[in-house]
């Protein structure tokens, strides 16, 4: 997931108090056109962001992750918990501990979910709808996770570290790239075609799940804008 804002080239604004954004990109016939944006307020669109209407509470969330059908939905609020919907963002319930969490992800389902922080924590897995939560190796200061549409391959970025994979539903974890301020990163549905942004950096491609990397001929500035 990537910051929606504006202020710099390339990206489009929607609302300043829009951090986050989760698209339904699984099964494009069952959802189509079907988004959500995270910020003070959980935003969502059901005509490809041409409208967004707010929830009816705020939520505060720094990260947000939908499964296709935008039923099942995860959200995690910065120094704060994890909070999951079944109901498409009409009532949310809280969950796992308090950490900095900076992103999430979910499987088409959104049985299978995982969620990172930047405070040397661990990974965090669900594999019921976010109802329990499990610490995972590596402990790193993550920045980004992105999930397969199954949520069997995973990949995350550590700041100022390596990418780490996972095939096995995040139960174990190996080092992937090089060591570098890594911001962003985000998967095809069969999770072997990968990409991954360096904060000033290249942006960097694998199509063979992470074993293999090769980077652009530009440098991307991909941190939060400033204007």
């Amino acid at each position: 997931m990537f910051p929606i804002s504006g202020g710099n080239p390339g990206h489009t604004r929607i609302d300043r108090s829009i951090d986050r954004a989760a698209i339904d990109d699984g099964d494009h016939s069952a959802a189509v056109g079907r988004l959500f944006a995270a910020g003070d307020y959980v935003y969502a669109s059901t005509d490809s962001g041409v409208t967004w209407n707010p929830g009816a509470k705020p939520t505060g969330f720094e990260a947000i992750a939908s499964s296709t059908d935008g039923t099942h939905l995860l959200g995690a609020t910065f120094s704060g918990h994890l909070d999951v919907s079944t109901d498409s963002g009409a009532t949310w319930t809280q969950r796992g501990p308090v950490l900095e969490w900076t992103a999430v992800a979910s499987s088409s389902s959104g049985q299978n979910l995982i969620a990172v922080a930047q405070d040397g924590g661990h990974v965090y897995l669900s594999s019921d709808y976010g109802v329990t939560w499990t610490p995972r190796d590596p402990v790193h200061d993550f920045m980004s996770v992105a999930s397969s549409a199954d949520g069997s391959n995973l990949v995350t970025a550590a700041r100022n570290g390596f990418l780490y994979v996972s095939t096995d539903f995040g139960a174990t974890w190996a080092q992937s790239g090089s060591v570098q301020n890594w911001s962003a990163v985000a998967s095809s549905a069969d999770g072997l075609t990968l990409l991954a942004a360096v904060d000033g950096g290249y942006l960097y491609r694998s199509t063979d799940g992470g074993a293999h990397w090769g980077h652009s001929a530009i440098v991307f500035l991909v941190g939060e804008p400033t204007g």
